[in-house]
């Protein structure tokens, strides 16, 4: 996932050398007690302030970033530098605890960019065991009982199989701490062995058995699998099924010493120590280096660092894995419409006629009709469309249900809560011209009865908010109010989850993608002129109107022009269509 900004000192690069990795084990660890960390992660904190200038988006977030930053910055507190770095841990715990889930996990909103096929949201065991030793941290020096709170909730997830949303997956019959829950497991060594220290921390700085049962447990596990990891050579990253073995990179190999030295401390083991010891006399042969290197060489040309090229080489069906067992790949395109009617000719109304004929050409290409949901989080594979309605006009049961419904395609409502069902015609900026007028009519919203013979159906019924502000251009409250009541309707007259939100205009900033996330969405469509990345709650669509005859929709949907939309040449493409309009036309 790519940080805007530059990256806290220390991050490491999946693909570097033990010179870009400085860390090295904790220098204040005291066994039977949570002090120092086990991993040196000083280097990764450059100055106490919060947030620091490398932090992304929050659905652009990987949170072990943000973990190792506050356990660095709370090193150099134990290392007498200042409160200003206790501060500063106790902001980065904070944003964790503003952003854990009820479940008590800190879902990644991107999907892996490389190496594993993995679609958003997942969970990382080394993320969650991370946060949970942060978190026991904190509440050992401020004594709020909010951060234990919190790191017992992390610890939720690890308990969880693979298979129904959690960490915990099994290898050989042990369990095993997934920092990226893939199917077959990825079982990144790394990875478990920084979550298995968030039970240590848990089970010792809060007092909690259950919590030292699990360590002792993966422990075990580890010290009867470790060899596993060892090719005689050099040590393995990964045990996931690639199309070479995954050997570590010299900074992961130096880090596997560090971490297996940092366990001897706590928990001794023979096989673990056994195994380190073995590393390290890897790491002094100049020819085992050479040959490790020439390996991970090899590995990232079978297996490279760009998810675009893993998906697409030849052998990519057996170097990804994706933990819902289906592909990552495929064409998923989005489409939003609004109202449907013979006569309305806003642009915002469509025909029955060029609604069937555009309906028709994307069955004829291959496309399946799925919700919007469905499209980011669900098992699905090829080309597939989800055709979205924003503000929930009557229109759409009475015309387009029928056409869909004879094609097998469902779609997605996004509804107006404060308009459904009401008797006055809907108003807002954009359509309120057409109110008191011949069309009218075409402004009534569908009735929370009509919204939920569309959910028994198979479509998806989300948010367009309460009453179709611009987002942006609300405070604080007024935000919060719009998409948090707004969900909560749909809930309650619907009686089933509201997770989506469209948001009015495609109107979004930063801050209501944040405020979007706290009211309880996991989706959000947008609906740019040029086409942004995907994000879960940043979604863009194609918006279709109704000027769009068969052969403008076919150019819209191209994959083609979506590629231009996305490019910085869409600039310059409108901009001599504004051109060429001359003034007043554009």
């Amino acid at each position: 996932m790519p940080l805007k900004g530059p990256r806290p000192q220390g991050v490491a690069n999946r693909l570097s050398t033990a010179g870009s990795l400085p860390l090295g084990v904790g220098r204040q660890i005291r066994p039977g007690a949570v002090h120092g960390y086990y991993i040196d992660f000083t280097s990764k904190a450059d100055e106490p302030v919060w947030p620091p200038p490398w932090l992304p988006p929050r659905d652009e977030q990987l949170h072990v970033e943000v973990t190792q930053w506050g356990l660095g910055c709370f090193e150099r507190f134990l290392a007498g530098d200042g409160d200003a770095w206790l501060d500063a841990a106790a902001a980065a715990a904070d944003h964790l605890i503003e952003h854990q889930e009820a479940s008590g996990g800190w879902p990644h909103l991107q999907p892996m960019p490389h190496t594993y096929a993995i679609e958003a949201p997942w969970l990382s065991a080394m993320a969650q065991g991370e946060a949970a030793s942060l978190l026991v941290r904190l509440h050992g020096a401020r004594g709020e009982e909010r951060f234990a709170e919190a790191a017992l909730r992390a610890l939720e997830p690890m308990a969880l199989p693979v298979a129904e949303g959690g960490v915990r997956d099994e290898l050989d019959g042990v369990p095993f701490l997934e920092e990226y829950p893939t199917a077959p497991g990825s079982h990144v060594l790394n990875g478990a062995i920084f979550a298995l220290w968030g039970y240590y921390d848990v089970g010792v700085g809060l007092d909690e058995a259950a919590a030292r049962h699990d360590f002792q447990e993966c422990v075990d596990a580890l010290a009867a699998r470790i060899d596993r990891f060892d090719n005689g050579r050099w040590s393995l990253y990964d045990l996931f099924p690639h199309p070479l073995p995954n050997v570590a990179s010299g900074a992961y190999h130096t880090l596997h010493i560090d971490q297996l030295r940092a366990l001897e401390r706590i928990a001794p083991r023979a096989e673990l120590k056994q195994a380190r010891e073995r590393f390290e006399l890897y790491r002094e042969s100049r020819a085992k280096r050479w040959r490790a290197f020439a390996e991970k060489v090899a590995f990232r040309l079978a297996v490279p660092r760009s998810r675009l090229l893993t998906g697409r080489l030849p052998w990519s069906e057996r170097a990804t894995g994706d933990r819902r067992g289906g592909g990552a790949g495929g064409d998923r395109l989005v489409l939003c419409y609004h109202a449907v009617s013979e006569e309305w000719d806003a642009d915002l109304s469509v025909t029955p006629r060029a609604f069937e004929e555009q309906v028709e050409a994307l069955v004829e290409r291959g496309y399946r009709g799925v919700t919007f949901s469905d499209l980011i989080w669900g098992d699905v594979a090829g080309k597939t469309v989800a055709i979205t309605f924003d503000d929930a006009y009557a229109s759409v049961i009475d015309r387009a249900f029928p056409i869909l419904s004879r094609h097998g395609l469902v779609a997605t409502v996004f509804t107006v809560t404060a308009f459904a069902g009401a008797a006055e015609p809907m108003s807002w900026p954009g359509v309120e011209g057409w109110r008191e007028g011949s069309f009218e009519s075409e402004l009534t919203a569908m009735s929370w009865m009509q919204l939920e013979t569309l959910a028994a159906a198979g479509w998806e019924i989300g948010s367009h908010t309460r009453s179709h502000p611009r987002l942006t251009e609300l405070g604080d409250e007024g935000l919060e109010a719009e998409l948090l009541e707004s969900r909560r309707e749909c809930e309650r007259f619907l009686g089933r989850p509201c997770r989506t939100i469209a948001y009015p205009y495609g109107d979004h900033d930063q801050r209501v993608i944040d405020a979007a996330w706290r009211a309880g969405y996991s989706a959000a469509c947008t609906l740019p002129a040029r086409l942004h990345r995907p994000a879960p709650l940043r979604w863009p669509r194609i918006g279709v109107y109704h000027g769009d005859d068969i052969k403008r929709f076919e150019r819209k949907i191209s994959p083609a022009m979506r590629r231009l939309r996305a490019s910085g040449l869409w600039g310059a493409v409108t901009a001599a269509r504004r051109l060429r309009a001359g003034p007043g036309q554009a």
